[in-house]
């Protein structure tokens, strides 16, 4: 892979507010058409991989596609020019066998698909045929690379088009139309664990312009497409409800697919939004979180939550990281800075835990240059102790190619954030000689559950809960207990779901239990 190292100035990293790391910069702050792009990737040994759009100077152009690698030890490589070609953009990232690494682009001016491969050999691929734009790819188990793209035709309409190469990108047939017309929703993801590929797309809502339900269709093989066979998720005929235009999509350790996607209320006129979630397992649609109107402007095709990114860890547990705005935090020119929300699914996302602000910059009145606007986040599919989360931390809230707010010189960010299902709390642990945990029935569970622990002798006891982010949410007990086995019911009617901690503490020492509320 071609690669020109820029060590990252002093003047770069002083850029960013926001939490995170410091990775690379652009003036481009639009990184897909929706969402549904994988911009980053964890390699076996722990490094991370990231590309992005970069534009060089404040009227976008020249634009590239840049790539930067994190080490396994923490550092990073320095950002470096991916693509040679001039009108580059829109980059999405995916690994392979043995770690390799795929980046797919689209450039301006010919409207060709180009790929960037270290799989077998390392190499530079341009993909058959032109007027192609905005790629969604992905590596299957099997090493197959599949890839579907926008296509204007002769009437400006947009069409959805679909390749696959057998060989690491090295061939590549024509291109087959996978969809319907005039959708502005669409992706693909490839199982990790088998050959299974997915394609979700926005299904017009007879003779409604602009409304779209969720449709699906899958290739179990990788190789065999029944593009009759479009199977629906939603059916929004008749109401106000329709999808907008965010989406994403990824299997699970079991190779189920799930699927989410942002709607708008047009009976309400607003941007409000809601996040769904539907599982293959249970063909069933659940709600993952709902973002009311917001009074400042969120931008071209944002609503008040939007830019899904999904990601599962080896308990099958799911991840899901958005955009969302807020009334309070605008910019001098009426644009909405974002914020990343998170939220996970402990049950294959039959219920949701209360989504949690992962950045919290607010810089409201902010001028040109000094905003902390945190959007078109990416998550790293595969989620270890950590989420890993890539994002653009906009100076100057709106997209600047939309000419929404000011072009600025936007450091692109890296932040981990603890897998919420794992975590322990904060504060240090010391084992105590006259106690210990027994355990907490049921867990999870759901409004109460029950604490119970053995003392050697009669002791003054504290039963703190805290949640995930080591905040004190109840104090259940702070009182003398006598010795031997002692219960303590915790009621959380009044709490989210989500992963809490019991912190069960006297002058000896300390412990903790995990705690999970499903409501």
């Amino acid at each position: 892979m071609r690669v020109a190292i820029l060590i990252l100035g002093l003047t770069a990293v002083c850029l960013a507010q926001s939490p995170g790391e410091v990775v690379g910069m652009t003036y481009f702050d639009m990184q897909e058409m929706g969402s549904g792009t994988n911009r980053i990737v964890v390699a076996s040994d722990g490094g991370s991989s990231v590309c992005w759009t970069k534009a060089t100077t404040d009227n976008y152009y020249p634009r590239f596609v840049y790539y930067n690698h994190r080490f396994p030890e923490g550092n990073w490589m320095g950002e470096s020019q991916l693509s040679p070609e001039y009108g580059a953009g829109y980059g999405v990232i995916d690994t392979g066998p043995d770690d390799c690494v795929a980046i797919f682009y689209h450039t301006s001016s010919d409207g060709q698909i180009h790929l960037a491969t270290t799989c077998h050999p390392i190499d530079f691929h341009v993909l058959p045929d032109t007027n192609l734009f905005w790629p969604k790819a992905a590596i299957a188990g099997d090493g197959r690379f599949h890839v579907i793209s926008a296509r204007y035709n002769n009437n400006n309409e947009t069409t959805i088009m679909y390749n696959r190469s057998d060989d690491f990108g090295g061939t590549w047939p024509p291109w087959v139309r996978m969809d319907h017309l005039e959708t502005s929703l669409w992706s693909l993801n490839s199982s990790n664990i088998s050959e299974r590929t997915a394609i979700v797309e926005g299904v017009p809502v007879p003779g409604e312009l602009g409304w779209f339900d969720i449709g699906y269709i899958v290739s179990d093989d990788g190789e065999n497409w029944d593009i009759s066979d479009w199977r629906m998720i939603t059916d929004y005929g008749g109401s106000s409800t329709r999808a907008f235009a965010d989406i994403d999509l990824i299997f699970d350790d079991d190779d189920y697919l799930h699927v989410v996607w942002n709607t708008l209320d047009t009976a309400e006129e607003d941007n409000s939004s809601t996040l769904w979630h539907w599982s293959e397992e249970t063909d069933e649609i659940s709600e993952i979180a709902s973002f009311g109107h917001v009074e400042c402007e969120p931008g071209t095709w944002n609503l008040a939550l939007c830019k899904m990114s999904l990601g599962v860890d080896q308990e099958n547990n799911l991840f899901c990281v958005w955009t969302g705005f807020s009334s309070d935090d605008a910019s001098a020119g009426g644009y909405c800075n974002g914020d990343l929300y998170m939220s996970y699914s402990m049950d294959g996302g039959v219920s949701w835990a209360e989504p949690e602000n992962i950045t919290n910059s607010p810089t409201p009145g902010c001028p040109p240059g000094d905003c902390d606007s945190d959007n078109w986040a990416t998550l790293a599919e595969n989620v270890g102790d950590y989420l890993r989360v890539f994002y653009v931390n906009d100076k100057d809230a709106g997209a600047g190619v939309y000419f929404e707010g000011t072009a600025t010189n936007s450091p692109m960010l890296y932040q981990e954030i603890p897998n919420p299902t794992t975590t322990e709390i904060v504060e240090s642990i010391s084992p105590p000689d006259n106690f210990a945990v027994l355990s907490a029935y049921p867990n999870p569970f759901n409004a109460q559950t029950t604490i119970k622990f053995s003392l050697t002798e009669q002791s003054h006891i504290k039963l703190e809960i805290f949640d995930i982010v080591g905040r004190l949410v109840d104090m259940v007990a702070d009182a003398e207990f006598l010795a031997g086995e002692n219960s303590i019911v915790w009621n959380a009617e009044d709490h989210p779901s989500g992963v809490y901690f019991a912190k069960l503490s006297s002058s000896s020492g300390n412990t903790a239990k995990k705690l999970v509320l499903l409501k």
